[in-house]
């Protein structure tokens, strides 16, 4: 939207950070949209030269959600800047659905992101730079949306916000937005593993888990697993022994009868596991809102998931 005949503060913004984009277009490649939400209304409404250039068209809400998805970078600018609490919910839905933002500086911005989730620019030479990286870098692009809609799901959904609302008015009843327990099921036959093993579920932030780990074909001391678990810090852990003679399959079965997170993921003792990988696929599962196949476990299928009467199981998959 742009304003010619109020906001004069706003309206320099917006010329600073189009003006920036339409100079990445043309030394960058890259290309500028505008989408108008009063395109061919009142002239007081409507971009002038040169950003009339770049209007594409106009979008309705359903629309335009389908647009944040199909852009490199938005840009965003603030009718109020001075307040600690009011910014455009456009940054949270863009983020959210997995395009980053660039901004011109507001209050509340750094109220609720690091200054490497959202981008702020002061200048436009800054904006330019951002912009730059933004289109041209995939791996920034993605490490700093990445990064922000972490934090959307960590402390900016309208569950928070409805329990901030209780918070004050009720505190009795408030609840936690917490995520669901998780089980992480790790099957080995490498007794040189354990460690590892440990170590990488002791580094899973954010995540109340639980560790069922499975020896196939050899036995753990339990003095040996207690010091691992103390070492690493994982305070629940079941431990279950199987002959090699049982496959990789039935071993899984037995963790998950063991198990008792309301989610289930199985994880390799091979592989490495960023601390963030548990609570990005648990955040995932929460805003998908998918339900994945129960399956039942039988003789003549021994890789699929048994499930005790009346538990429901999630298998998350790398």
């Amino acid at each position: 939207m742009y304003f010619a005949h109020k906001y004069p503060q706003r309206r320099a913004q917006m010329d600073m950070l189009l003006g920036a984009a339409m100079t990445e277009a043309i030394t960058g490649g890259a290309e500028l949209d505008i989408f108008s939400r009063q395109l061919g209304g009142a002239g007081k409404y409507q971009f002038p030269d040169p950003f009339d250039k770049h209007v594409v068209g106009s979008l309705s809400y359903a629309q335009m959600l389908t647009a944040y998805r199909a852009y490199k970078a938005f840009l965003n600018v603030n009718s109020e800047i001075g307040s600690p609490s009011m910014c455009a919910r456009r940054i949270f839905e863009i983020t959210a659905s997995g395009t980053p933002v660039v901004s011109t500086p507001s209050a509340a911005i750094p109220r609720f992101f690091e200054d490497d989730e959202v981008l702020v620019a002061e200048a436009k030479p800054e904006a330019e730079n951002m912009l730059r990286m933004l289109t041209s870098n995939a791996e920034f692009n993605e490490r700093v949306v990445h990064k922000a809609q972490r934090r959307i799901w960590r402390e900016h959904t309208y569950a928070h916000r409805a329990e901030s609302i209780v918070r004050a008015i009720a505190p009795e009843r408030c609840l936690p937005v917490d995520l669901p327990p998780v089980s992480a099921l790790v099957s080995t036959t490498r007794p040189q593993q354990l460690s590892h093993i440990f170590q990488t579920a002791g580094s899973q932030d954010g995540v109340d888990r639980e560790l069922v780990l499975l020896t196939h074909g050899f036995v753990a001391a339990e003095g040996q697993l207690a010091d691992l678990a103390h070492a690493h810090g994982v305070a629940k852990y079941r431990l279950l022994a199987a002959p090699d003679t049982l496959t990789l399959g039935e071993c899984l079965n037995l963790c998950v009868k063991a198990s008792a997170g309301a989610v289930l993921t199985r994880m390799d003792d091979l592989d490495y596991y960023a601390p963030n990988y548990l609570v990005d696929l648990l955040h995932a599962l929460s805003y998908s809102q998918c339900r994945s196949v129960r399956r039942r476990s039988s003789a003549s299928s021994p890789t699929a998931s048994a499930c005790s009467p009346g538990k429901e199981v999630w298998l998350l998959l790398k």
